[in-house]
């Protein structure tokens, strides 16, 4: 009964030494070379990333204008502009002096 708790111990710890070594050693140091480099990227790319947003903000200002501009086209255009007593009509026809 003893030698089963001491064999579970001596495998945990040995399961634990490997992890530390893996985590101290060149694998980890690996690891966080690879962590820190993504941190920089990402950070590196925060100035760009914000003018992106601004100028996606722009644009969907000017599109939210646009709709605008096109709703009150679209509602002349069923309303129909009133007759002003023939104004679109084409002018007759002027003799140029023959």
């Amino acid at each position: 009964m003893m030698g089963d708790g001491i064999g579970e111990f001596a495998f945990w710890l040995a399961v634990g030494l490997m992890g530390l070594g893996v985590t101290f050693g060149p694998i980890g140091a690996a690891v966080g070379r690879w962590i820190d480099s993504r941190a920089r990227r990402s950070a590196a790319m925060a100035p760009e990333l914000e003018g992106r947003v601004s100028d996606l903000e722009q644009a969907a200002q000017r599109v939210l204008e646009l709709e605008e501009r096109l709703d009150f086209a679209e509602r002349l255009l069923v309303k129909g502009r009133p007759e002003a007593g023939g104004v679109d009509t084409p002018p007759e026809a002027v003799d140029a002096g023959r």
